[in-house]
């Protein structure tokens, strides 16, 4: 329930997050006098809603049919680095960077957010 609840909170912070990044970068323009031609920032947040909650319950659909938590949890593990790889790689062919260095550092970022959240779970469970 805790990892569906924060799926969608991390949805809904996603969603207003990329909103205000718009709104940001189009009175910035308009500031400036420059035309930007931008989709609808409606259609933005829900895309961004709808793409962050598909993507953080992938991770999760594993568990719902597996009774071996520790091979589920590797299995889960190895597809996440392997994901973050593939899609570094992917943004190579529209940032014009070297694929393999692309795919390390998208992975490289999602380990550092993985450890970034184990330990402020592991802090809060020591404080509670």
């Amino acid at each position: 329930l805790v990892t569906i609840i924060g799926a969608f909170a991390g949805a809904t912070s996603m969603a207003l997050g990329s909103y205000n990044s718009l709104r940001s970068e189009l009175d910035f323009a308009r500031s400036h006098r420059q035309k930007l031609s931008i989709a609808s920032p409606l259609r933005l947040v829900v895309v961004m809603f709808v793409a962050y909650l598909i993507g953080s319950f992938i991770p999760l659909l594993p568990f719902l049919f597996s009774f071996a938590f520790f091979l589920t949890l590797k299995f889960v593990a190895f597809c996440s680095l392997l994901g973050l790889f593939v899609a570094g790689a992917l943004k190579a062919r529209v940032t014009h960077r070297v694929w393999w260095r692309s795919g390390f550092e998208m992975t490289l970022l999602g380990v550092c957010a993985a450890i970034v959240s184990l330990l402020a779970g592991y802090i809060i469970g020591l404080l509670l």
